[in-house]
């Protein structure tokens, strides 16, 4: 009964691990020009900052929808999109506080919640990747970039699929161990009856 539990225990494991093999390996299929992962056209993104706090924590993994017009978000909309940090492109996520229209022209000036950095950005519609969807996962953003890295892969995904199968393989072969043994039996009782 133990060893029924264990064996169904470890197909649940290795069917999560699967899923998240699925899904890791299709949003590096499905990334940008800019390298941006996208699957169903929702995007996950980690969050490595307090700029958003209280309302996205540091270190939470949030989904952002990337199928939006660009040109008609709203204020109070919380949107990641692309800036400059020190020389480098990021991706930041933050709030829209205001709206900009001219008649050529459109943009929006964001700023983070939390009361102690309040740095307001003015951004284009170009520049943005998508809308936060209010969907976030506390704690997970700091896993997903764990599994994003390449040891992160190594270490959580193939190599418990290479565990998995060779167990399989393993059981695999003491099945037709068993079948022959089986059979080599009933074949001794079949020349026993015989004789």
């Amino acid at each position: 009964m133990l060893k029924k539990i264990g064996n169904f225990l470890l197909d649940i494991l290795f069917v999560i691990v699967v899923i998240i093999a699925i899904i890791m390996i299709m949003l590096s299929i499905n990334s940008n020009q800019e390298g941006i992962s996208s699957f169903l056209g929702f995007t996950p993104f980690s969050i490595e900052t307090n700029y958003m706090e209280p309302t996205i924590m540091s270190g939470d993994l949030i989904i952002v929808k990337q199928n939006i017009d660009r040109n008609n978000l709203e204020k109070d909309d919380i949107v990641s999109y692309f800036t400059m940090y020190k020389g480098e492109k990021k991706v930041q996520t933050s709030r829209i506080i205001e709206v900009r229209k001219t008649p050529n022209m459109i943009s929006y000036i964001t700023e983070g919640d939390n009361q102690k950095d309040k740095e307001r950005k003015e951004i284009a519609p170009g520049d943005i990747i998508g809308l936060y969807t209010g969907t976030k996962i506390a704690k997970w953003g700091t896993f997903y970039e764990f599994l994003n890295s390449k040891s992160g892969f190594l270490i959580c995904i193939i190599i418990p699929l290479f565990i998995f199968f060779v167990y399989q393989f393993i059981k695999f072969i003491k099945v037709i161990k068993e079948m022959n043994e089986s059979r080599k039996k009933e074949e001794e009782k079949e020349n026993q009856k015989e004789e």
